[in-house]
């Protein structure tokens, strides 16, 4: 497509496919997005995880595997199920194959600048993550891809034989997944991923794993949020044309940004013609009202909280909340009333989202730039207008400054009443015009709010009583960036020195957790703890992880003269060594004690028995007229009390009791 031509395409919209029935499903697969099949292996629990069964490929088209289902005499029971599953899909995952990118070094060059010696170990470390978590399509799988007689995505995009055998999307190129369950490539994840692998030098990797998502948008008109069939009716925050820009700023490679720059425009016209709120802003909207086939279980479980004509409604904001990339927090929930903090009161696709709008202002301003680089001034000047614009409201709108804080807007045009990691999206993703002054004042609200002094991180929201992932405690990795991003090189000294404090948290933390878990990085962290992972959410925390090493290549790239201290290295060590401790000290207190006890019994028993005796002769001297008894003193004379004494006859059993009092 000639660039002359694109500007035209500002004014056009993506309208996606629907499904051919009145619900508006995930997609139009009967066996992986919607059906009878998918329901009844879902709601039988066949698998722990609702994603297993959506990832498995089929063994047959689907017309055969659904006649198979029809001859089942039992859809709900679980052993018949699970033996139906066996026999007609392959194990989740087995479309693909590990993939060892060629351009991977052992040793990139920035990582010979880190200082630290333990830090460089972790680098090199992460770096050979890089291997483990590389994918191709299976080739075994009667795949067959018709190739391209034009360069990629400037033709039709190509089809495999037998795709609707598998909810897997396939992609032209190799890629990086984020890991664990995570098995596919995921929209936003790639960003830093993309990151970190240019800073390992592994370019061609980098570049096409962002081609993918140019074929993807190529082939639905938006970079679904995971490369599953499942995920193309929703997507996640639209940072494609952040990764063009960061790839072209590395390499100058004017080729592939004429190539990328037709999707750019594509996703850009999705965005701004399909996911807004009218006379508002941009808002996540996905346009379905299905339970998510991969969180099956799960959807319908929430729905039980709500009556049966609201549940379209909330399956759209469950979905919406995914395409968020915050699935799920607080954010989206009530703030007040009976439903307060409760996932049923989801309401994302009326709120709009202060993120995706610095996004949008941020891609707008990097389009302008990239127009400007290919020398199309129409379509430079028409995003330097959309930006002008997008960031003379940008404030108005998100910025609260009695509270020095941006915030999402709702429909009632309330805003959030509390913080979420979300608000730094406006530092890094520039849209309003405060400047300096404006960021030192949100800086001041972080501090008056306590959440840059967590020993983990900077958490996802301030909500202490939420079970969601993307509130406290958990701490994720964007979020550390978007910060540090934003005022590593500020004009400003306090915001530097704020960055480089956060970075080195998040470096501390996530190394920690490097050496006490076995050298696993995690998708999440617990804020409170250093070195914790973090938990909470619809789904066990993962490992690998795509975004976690990234950011904390990025932030060991900015900072290599950084040193965790002894303190902070040794902390697991001495962790371990405090357990052991702990428990030799209880195995030795009970050995101990058990003899301490039975000695103290005896002496007890034995000082009580020649006491009564002194006392019963004394009395017994005193019967037959001798010398009068001594009184037994206490060495506290201030309280009495009475006790009994045997008949000097020595009967045991029969006693004449004649009462004594003295001072106890």
């Amino acid at each position: 497509m000639a660039l002359h031509s694109l500007v035209p395409l500002f004014l056009s919209s993506v309208v996606l496919p629907l499904a051919p029935t009145d619900s508006l499903h995930v997609c139009d697969s009967p066996i992986f997005c919607y059906g009878e099949l998918l329901a009844s292996v879902q709601n039988a629990s066949v698998f722990n995880d609702s994603k297993e069964f959506v990832d498995r490929p089929l063994t047959a088209s689907p017309d055969e595997v659904l006649a198979a289902f029809e001859e089942l005499p039992d859809h709900h029971n679980v052993t018949a199920l699970r033996e139906f599953v066996d026999q007609w899909t392959l194990e989740a995952g087995s479309d693909l194959e590990t993939w060892d990118p060629p351009d991977w070094v052992p040793r990139p060059n920035f990582i010979e600048r880190i200082k630290d010696e333990k830090l460089k170990e972790w680098a090199l470390d992460i770096n050979s993550i890089w291997r483990q978590l590389g994918r191709q399509v299976d080739p075994i799988h009667d795949i067959l891809w018709t190739q391209p007689s034009l360069p990629l995505l400037q033709v039709s995009p190509a089809v495999p034989e037998n795709a609707d055998r598998h909810s897997l999307i396939f992609l032209p190129n190799p890629f990086i997944v984020p890991g664990g369950r995570f098995r596919e490539t995921y929209y936003w994840d790639t960003y830093w991923m993309v990151e970190g692998l240019l800073l390992c030098g592994m370019n061609d990797t980098a570049r096409g794993m962002i081609e993918n998502l140019a074929y993807l948008v190529h082939k639905y008109g938006l970079v679904p949020n995971g490369g599953r069939q499942y995920y193309t009716r929703r997507s996640q925050p639209p940072l494609l044309t952040q990764m063009v820009e960061l790839f072209y700023n590395r390499t100058e490679n004017t080729t592939f940004l004429h190539n990328l720059l037709p999707a750019l425009v594509t996703e850009y016209n999705f965005w701004v013609n399909n996911r807004s709120i009218p006379f508002f802003g941009p808002a996540y909207t996905a346009p379905t009202d299905t339970p998510r086939p991969e969180a099956y279980r799960e959807d319908l479980a929430v729905a039980e909280r709500v009556t049966s004509d609201n549940r379209p409604a909330l399956y759209k904001n469950l979905a919406s909340g995914a395409e968020s990339g915050w699935d799920f927090s607080t954010r989206w929930l009530a703030h007040s009333g009976p439903d307060t903090g409760q996932l049923s009161s989801i309401s994302t696709s009326t709120i709009v989202a202060v993120d995706l709008s610095a996004i949008l202002c941020s891609n707008e301003a990097a389009l302008a730039r990239l127009f400007t680089a290919v020398g199309n001034r129409s379509g430079a000047s028409y995003f330097i207008n959309r930006t002008i614009e997008r960031s003379s409201s940008f404030d108005g709108m998100f910025w609260n400054e009695t509270l020095s804080l941006w915030r999402d807007l709702r429909l009632n045009l309330s805003l959030n009443g509390s913080f979420y990691g979300s608000s730094i999206s406006a530092l890094v993703w520039r849209c309003g015009q405060g400047g300096v002054e404006r960021d030192e004042k949100f800086l001041s609200t972080l501090e008056s709010l306590g959440v840059l002094e967590y020993p983990g991180g900077i958490p996802a929201s301030v909500w202490s009583n939420s079970t969601q992932q993307w509130d406290y405690p958990n701490a994720w990795a964007p979020i550390q960036w978007m910060l540090v991003e934003a005022w590593h090189d500020s004009p400003s000294k306090q915001l530097r020195a704020v960055a480089e404090k956060v970075a080195r948290t998040w470096l501390t933390t996530t190394y920690l957790a490097w050496e006490r878990f076995n050298h696993t990085m995690f998708e999440k962290y617990n804020c409170t703890e250093a070195g914790e992972p973090g938990g909470g959410g619809q789904y066990n925390t993962q490992t690998g992880f795509g975004w976690t090493n990234g950011v904390a290549l990025k932030f060991l790239s900015l900072y290599p003269d950084m040193v965790i201290s002894p303190s902070s290295s040794s902390d697991g060590a001495k962790r371990n060594l405090g357990w052991v401790s702990v428990i030799v000290f209880m195995v030795v207190s009970v050995a101990v004690s058990i003899p301490c006890l039975v000695w103290c019994r005896w002496l007890y028993v034995t000082g009580r028995d020649r006491y009564w005796g002194r006392v019963r002769n004394e009395h017994l001297i005193a019967a037959q007229g001798g010398i009068s008894h001594s009184r037994p003193h206490s060495p506290n004379p201030t309280y009495t009390n009475r006790y009994t004494v045997a008949d000097i006859n020595g009967s045991s059993d029969i006693y004449n009791e004649t009462l004594l009092e003295f001072d106890v």
